[in-house]
Parts: structure tokens; C-alpha cells; sequence
């Protein structure tokens, strides 16, 4: 009697993209997307998390307006983010301006942005993201600061973005230039068919990730409606 061979095992980073590319995702709740998105992040070994991170990092640099801005803003990754620790040093060693958030619990603007001149100065705040633990004279306003890179749980090709739930990006975007440029970093298991969106929640200008960058049509980056 012939032997059936075995199956070949199926990859978690397999299963999670067809899930991704499936409608199924679409009758979630956001908490359950976000939880699914979650595990989906975790898939990655670091090895491949660091690596995918550096071609994001290297597309990001093409993207117009990149080389001109007179501040970069970029978040500091945590647990299974898109790596930014990277580049952040790679600006501050070209004499680049680098601002990056600074979290403030139980405020009316939970969110802000200040300058930092290398990353050993940070320390974890109360969620664990390192940010700068002194920001008197460091503090750069929103509306001055012309790119933003932004994390993100899910991204679509129309540049609508999936959070952590607490509207902190949201609240500080309202404040931000008009032309300013809101950077979605994403690895491809990210993407979305459609991300769900409510009207102050603000769209991205680009989204890049390891294979590509999605400039969305004409009108992203702005909110319907204020916070």
C-alpha cells in the first residue's frame, strides 16, 4: 500500500496573510481585529522583524520630502512595531532634527512632540515607550513639524490607519500643518482590505512597508471632523 506523504506544515505568516487578504476581517470588532493584528506582528522572528524594518527604513527615505524636512517626527518602536531606533540614529548622526513623542497621561492633549539629540537619553514612561524624561525647552509644536512617521495595528490601501485605541494621534493631528506628510510604517501582514474608520480618526499620506510605499489618492491626512 502506497505511504501518503505528510502535509508540508503551514506557516503562521502564511495563514495570517490569507487571512488578511480574505473579507473575514471585516465582520470583526476592532478589538478583535486589533487582537488578531496583534498576534499577526508577533508572527515575525526578530531576525525578520529587523530585517523587513531596514527596507522599510531605506523606503522611507525615497518618499518626497523626506531629505527637506527641517524636523522628522518619528515614534520609537515598542515590543513588535516596525523598528525606527535605526533610522532615528542615522538622522541624528547626518545632524538631522529628530522629535519624537512624548506621552502625557491624563491630559486634554495626551500627545506631544519633543526634540531629542540621541536615543541612549530616553527612558520608559508608564505604557513602556522610551521617550524623553525632561522635554522643558525641547517641546516642538505640532503644527511646526512637517513629516510625521506613524505606527499603526492595520493600514489599508486608502491610507486609513488602526490604532491602539486611544485616539492620541488622532487628538495631536488636528493640530498639525495642512501640507504636513502622516507616514503609516506597516509591515505587508498590516495591510488591510478595509480598515473601519470614524470621522475624526485621520488618514495617512503614505503608507510604506518592506515591499512597497501606498500614496493614497488626493484628499488623505486630513480628518472629517475635529476632535
Amino acid at each position: 500500500m502506497a505511504r501518503i506523504p505528510a502535509a508540508k506544515p503551514v506557516s503562521r505568516q502564511f495563514l495570517t496573510k490569507r487571512f488578511m487578504e480574505s473579507a473575514l476581517h471585516q465582520h470583526q470588532t476592532k478589538g478583535e481585529m486589533r487582537r488578531a493584528l496583534s498576534e499577526a506582528r508577533r508572527s515575525l522572528t526578530p531576525p525578520e522583524r529587523r530585517e523587513r524594518s531596514r527596507r522599510i527604513a531605506a523606503l522611507c527615505r525615497g518618499i518626497a520630502g523626506f531629505s527637506s524636512a527641517e524636523v522628522v517626527c518619528s515614534y520609537v518602536d515598542f515590543r513588535e512595531e516596525v523598528e525606527t531606533a535605526g533610522l532615528i540614529a542615522e538622522l541624528l548622526l547626518e545632524g538631522r532634527r529628530v522629535a519624537v513623542p512624548v506621552h502625557q497621561h491624563g491630559t486634554a492633549q495626551p500627545l506631544v512632540f519633543a526634540e531629542i539629540h540621541a536615543l541612549s537619553e530616553m527612558v520608559r514612561n508608564h505604557f513602556g515607550i522610551l521617550q524623553p524624561p525632561h522635554t522643558a525647552g525641547r517641546l516642538v509644536p505640532t503644527a511646526a513639524i512637517p513629516l510625521f512617521l506613524v505606527p499603526g495595528l492595520a493600514f489599508d490601501p486608502a491610507g486609513r490607519r488602526l490604532g491602539y485605541g486611544l485616539g492620541c494621534y488622532d487628538r495631536a493631528f488636528a493640530d498639525a500643518a495642512p501640507g504636513a506628510l502622516k507616514v503609516g510604517l506597516a509591515f505587508e501582514l498590516q495591510l488591510l482590505a478595509c480598515v473601519p474608520a470614524d470621522p475624526h480618526d485621520v488618514p495617512m499620506d503614505a503608507v510604506v512597508t518592506e515591499d512597497r510605499v501606498i500614496q493614497p489618492a488626493a484628499g488623505a491626512g486630513s480628518p472629517t471632523r475635529r476632535w
